[in-house]
C-alpha cells in the first residue's frame, strides 16, 4: 500500500487526489475557514494555486452586464412610440365616429372651397358612418398587430404608421367612389359617371 502508484493509463480512472492535481483545483473546505488557512501546511505538499479563471465568453448578441441578449430586451422607446401613435388613431376614430353625422355637410363645405356648389343632399348621409366604420376596424386590426408584435419584442412603430396611411387611402378611395357616383357630382369628373351613392 505504500508503494507509489503509476500515472493512470489511457481509459484507467485515478483517484480524486491525483484528478485535483492535474487540474489543480483546491480540496473541499480549503478557502471556507480563514483559521484553516492560518495553520502552517505540510512541508512535503507543494503549495496549491488557486484555479486560473477564464475570461467570461459570452453569447451571440449578448452585452456585458446584461442578463438578455441585445435582441431579446424590451425597446422602450419603440413600445412609447407605437402606443402615442395608436393613442392618435384613436383620437382620430373617435373624431371620425363624432363628425359622421354632419359629414355630408362637412364634404359640400369642403367643395365650396373649390368653387364646386353642392349641396348636402348629394352626398349620401351614411358616408360618415362607413368612414367612421373603415377607421375603427383598421385601428382595431392595427392595435391587435402592434400589441402582438410589442408582445414579441419586435420593432413596432411603423404598424401604427402603415395603419394611418392605408387608413387615409381607404378613406380617399371610399370618398372618390362617393362622390363619383352621386348624381349631383357628376360634372367634377370628364364625361361624368352614373350610379347611386353608398
Amino acid at each position: 500500500m505504500s508503494e507509489k502508484r503509476e500515472q493512470p493509463q489511457f481509459g484507467e480512472y485515478a483517484t480524486p487526489e491525483e484528478q485535483r492535481a492535474a487540474i489543480r483545483q483546491p480540496l473541499p473546505g480549503q478557502f471556507d475557514a480563514p483559521e484553516a488557512q492560518a495553520t502552517p501546511a505540510d512541508a512535503s505538499s507543494p503549495p496549491t494555486a488557486p484555479p486560473p479563471t477564464a475570461p467570461r465568453v459570452l453569447p451571440q448578441g449578448m452585452l456585458p452586464g446584461s442578463t438578455l441578449p441585445a435582441a431579446q430586451r424590451p425597446r422602450f422607446a419603440d413600445r412609447i412610440f407605437t402606443f402615442v401613435l395608436l393613442g392618435v388613431g384613436l383620437v382620430d376614430v373617435i373624431q371620425s365616429w363624432l363628425a359622421a353625422p354632419a359629414y355630408a355637410q362637412a364634404i359640400s363645405e369642403t367643395l365650396a372651397t373649390l368653387n364646386v356648389t353642392v349641396s348636402p343632399q348629394a352626398v349620401p348621409g351614411a358616408a360618415g358612418f362607413v368612414v367612421a366604420i373603415i377607421g375603427s376596424v383598421l385601428w382595431l386590426i392595427v392595435a391587435g398587430l402592434s400589441w402582438l408584435s410589442v408582445h414579441v419584442n419586435r420593432i413596432s412603430f411603423w404598424i401604427p404608421l402603415a395603419g394611418g396611411a392605408l387608413m387615409s387611402v381607404a378613406t380617399a378611395i371610399y370618398l372618390l367612389i362617393v362622390l363619383t357616383s352621386s348624381t349631383g357630382l357628376q360634372n367634377l369628373v370628364p364625361g361624368g359617371v352614373t350610379g347611386t351613392g353608398v
